[in-house]
């Protein structure tokens, strides 16, 4: 959390200072008052300035923006947009611009590292109680549902060799979100069932009939 201690002539303008400094809003912002100073006689002999402590209040959207664009930075990414929701203790954040694939890698891997580590980010500041704990779900690009697609089509196309052959077919390695998402599209197709087999991360669904 970022803090400062910032002086005036008066408590107003030590705020301001401190919140220029900063770069905060005052919304943004808590504000201690250490000394309310004195204007001194005259206002001129025995003048004390004002002292104020301005700290960076908590908040889970804006250390993601922070974090997330701090490493857009680091990668080269010039201005990506950056758009969060919060919905309970969930924050769904939506990154797009040019050059955003480099933020999801191959098979996602990249995307799935930066997830983590937001969540990291966002959670550290929370606490570590049940109550303070924030949900972090990252999309860049859409890449998301177009995965989530590509898995559908897939999980479909498989389980119908499946059917056709009688054997079983095991689906590449997937990490544990692609994998729930495989076992829930097909676990209401007739005549199939599936199972994860393997440890991370070649762990990976098998297509079986029944």
């Amino acid at each position: 959390m970022k803090s400062i201690e910032s002086i005036g002539k008066t408590v107003e303008e030590a705020v301001q200072k401190g919140l220029e400094q900063l770069d905060l809003s005052i919304a943004e912002a808590q504000i201690d008052i250490l000394d309310e100073g004195t204007k001194g006689v005259l206002g001129l002999l025995g003048v004390k300035m004002a002292k104020v402590r301005v700290s960076e209040k908590f908040s889970p959207a804006n250390k993601a923006i922070s974090f997330l664009t701090k490493v857009s930075e680091y990668m080269s990414i010039s201005d990506p947009g950056i758009a969060i929701a919060e919905d309970d203790r969930t924050i769904k954040i939506r990154v797009e611009g040019r050059h955003v694939g480099a933020m999801i890698g191959h098979r996602g891997e990249t995307l799935d590292a930066l997830q983590l580590l937001t969540s990291l980010v966002v959670n550290h500041q929370g606490g570590e109680s049940e109550d303070s704990y924030f949900r972090v779900q990252l999309d860049v690009g859409g890449y998301r549902k177009k995965r989530e697609k590509t898995l559908e089509d897939l999980a479909e196309r498989l389980a119908e060799k499946a059917l056709n052959t009688g054997r079983n077919v095991a689906l590449d390695p997937m990490n544990s979100y692609e994998r729930r998402i495989v076992h829930t599209i097909l676990s209401e197709t007739e005549g199939i069932s599936t199972y994860s087999e393997g440890v991370d991360p070649k762990r990976r669904v098998v297509i079986t009939i029944e």
